[in-house]
C-alpha cells in the first residue's frame, strides 16, 4: 500500500527556495539536525507509471489527488504522469496538521475531505501519514496504511565509518508514536537499529541487513535508482515477523526514510538524521 499514493518515487529535480522552521519545544528528534539550508521550500517532481497505483481496483475511478494547506497545495498527483511534492507549506521536523484531501475522478468531478496530515520532515526526505474520516472515500481507499516518502537520494555513500540515525517512527494514531534509532556501518555496507516501545507497541528491533543498491527495475521505491536497506524486523509481544525498507538520501547519506510494517498491511512511517560518521 505504500505506493497507493505516491506510486512510483523517481526524484528529477530539487529546487530550493524560502522555507520556515518548527516550534522551539521539539525534542531533538522532532528536528532536522543538519546543519544550513531549510528543510522547507522544496519542490519534489515523482514520475508516476501509466497504471492506478498498485494496479489496485479501489483507485480506477480516479485520476489523481491533492493535498492542500490553508490554501496551498503540497501534493498534486496525476496517475500516469506525476506526483509533485511542495514543502514550502509544510513544517519541518516532526509536526500534525489539518488538511484538504481532493480526490480526482475521471469524470472530472473531485470528492474533496478534511484529513489530518502527521509527518516529518527534513533536508533531503521527508514522509507524510494521512489519517481521514471514517466512513469516507479516503478510508475506503485505506489511505491511513502507509506513509507517503519521498526524497533525493544519495549518490555517493561514504565509504568507511559507523554512524547513527536518530529521528522518528509514527503513522495515522498517535499512539504508535516512538523513537527511531539506526546505524549503518558503510565501511560493511550493513544496518540495524530499534524503534522503542510507544503507547501501541511493543519495541521494534531493525534486524542487520546489507545495503542495496536498488535499479529502477527493481526499486522499492517505485523507479527510482537509489541506495537503500531491506530487512527483518521483530516486534516485542508478537510471534510474527515482518520487514523494514530504508531509502538514504541527501548527498552525504544525512537522512534515512521509509517504513516497517507492524500489522496486515499497515506500515509505520520512519525518518532518520544522520549523527558524525566515527571513522
Amino acid at each position: 500500500m505504500k505506493t497507493q499514493l505516491l506510486a512510483t518515487l523517481a526524484t528529477l529535480s530539487l529546487l530550493t527556495a524560502c522555507g520556515g522552521g518548527g516550534g522551539d519545544n521539539s525534542p531533538q528528534t522532532d528536528k532536522p539536525q543538519v546543519p544550513g539550508g531549510s528543510a522547507s521550500g522544496k519542490t519534489y517532481f515523482i514520475p508516476d507509471t501509466a497504471t492506478e497505483p498498485d494496479n489496485d481496483d479501489a483507485w480506477s475511478d480516479f485520476s489523481g489527488y491533492t493535498l492542500a494547506r490553508n490554501g496551498n497545495t503540497f501534493v498534486n498527483s496525476q496517475f500516469g504522469k506525476g506526483v509533485t511534492v511542495n514543502t514550502a507549506s509544510v513544517p519541518s521536523g516532526f509536526a500534525e496538521f489539518p488538511a484538504q484531501m481532493t480526490m480526482n475522478s475521471k469524470n472530472g468531478r473531485g470528492t474533496t475531505e478534511n484529513v489530518t496530515v502527521r509527518s516529518y520532515q527534513g533536508f533531503h526526505s521527508g514522509i507524510f501519514a494521512i489519517n481521514p474520516p471514517s466512513g469516507g472515500v479516503l478510508s475506503r481507499l485505506e489511505v491511513a496504511e502507509s506513509g507517503l516518502p519521498y526524497f533525493n537520494p544519495t549518490q555517493n555513500l561514504p565509504s568507511a565509518g559507523k554512524a547513527t540515525y536518530s529521528g522518528r517512527a509514527f503513522d495515522a494514531n498517535p499512539a504508535h508514536d516512538a523513537t527511531l534509532r539506526y546505524t549503518i556501518d558503510f565501511g560493511a555496507r550493513r544496518g540495524s537499529g530499534e524503534i522503542s516501545a510507544s503507547s501501541g507497541l511493543g519495541r521494534m528491533t531493525l534486524h542487520d541487513a546489507p545495503i542495496t543498491h536498488f535499479t529502477a527495475d527493481h526499486s522499492e521505491f517505485g523507479t527510482m535508482p537509489a541506495y537503500g536497506i531491506e530487512g527483518r524486523r521483530t516486534l516485542d509481544g508478537s510471534k510474527a515477523s515482518g520487514s523494514y525498507t530504508l531509502g538514504i538520501a541527501g548527498p552525504n547519506a544525512e537522512e534515512i526514510v521509509g517504513w516497517a510494517d507492524i500489522e496486515g498491511d499497515n506500515e509505520l512511517s520512519l525518518h532518520g538524521t544522520r549523527g558524525e560518521i566515527a571513522k
